[in-house]
């Protein structure tokens, strides 16, 4: 199977849903389900759209929109004003973002999903 065809028969139901953050996500346990290689080639591989080997520029805001949709409750997000939601936009960047160099690189977001 080639890293960009949908794991169907592997993946949570939200994965073929759009969001495959949300799908890895384990709402009880409140971190992300073990992924696998082929799993995480199928997310890098979702941002990283220009294949450039980083998530950058119009792809981070799919990113962290996704991220953020996968690790905070409905409840909680409809309770946030737009304010709140962009500082954890920004909160999330930066830890994400281990260098600083305003891309998130393949080790970065490898790091953060395991």
């Amino acid at each position: 199977m080639a890293a960009s065809e949908p794991l169907l028969n592997e993946s949570p139901p939200q994965v073929q849903r759009n969001n495959l953050l949300k799908g890895y996500f384990d709402e009880q346990e409140l971190k992300f389900r073990h992924v696998s290689a082929d799993q995480f080639a199928d997310v890098w591989l979702r941002y990283d759209r220009d294949g450039n080997g980083f998530i950058e520029g119009d792809e981070m805001h799919l990113f962290f929109s996704e991220l953020l949709d996968a690790i905070v409750p409905d409840e909680i997000k409809q309770r946030m004003l737009d304010e709140e939601i962009d500082q954890l936009i920004a909160e999330l960047r930066q830890s994400l973002d281990k260098n600083e160099d305003d891309k998130i690189d393949i080790s970065e977001v490898f790091y953060y999903l395991t």
